[in-house]
């Protein structure tokens, strides 16, 4: 499958601002939290935050979030079990 050249640089940011929030790898259920509000997007797992200035519809960018954080945040995002995302 392609992968758009700024949607991996979408992810890499996702990733990249979960790492420098000192994020831990988990590796049992996740809950996922995100929240877009202004131009920021808090995400939010298993009470880790971390925050990030891209911004856009919610719809577009939950895909791109799960699959940024795959390796980094869990090991496989069939890892989350409850998403709650919303937008300010």
């Amino acid at each position: 499958m392609y992968t758009d050249k700024a949607t991996r640089e979408y992810e890499q940011a996702i990733k990249d601002a979960y790492v420098a929030a000192g994020g831990a790898l988990h590796e049992g259920a996740v809950n996922l939290s995100v929240t877009f509000k202004n131009d920021n997007i808090t995400i939010t797992i298993n009470d880790i935050e971390a925050e990030s200035s891209l911004r856009g519809d919610l719809d577009n960018y939950i895909k791109s979030i799960m699959d940024g954080l795959n390796g980094v945040a869990y090991l496989d995002d069939k890892q989350v079990l409850n998403i709650r995302a919303n937008k300010r």
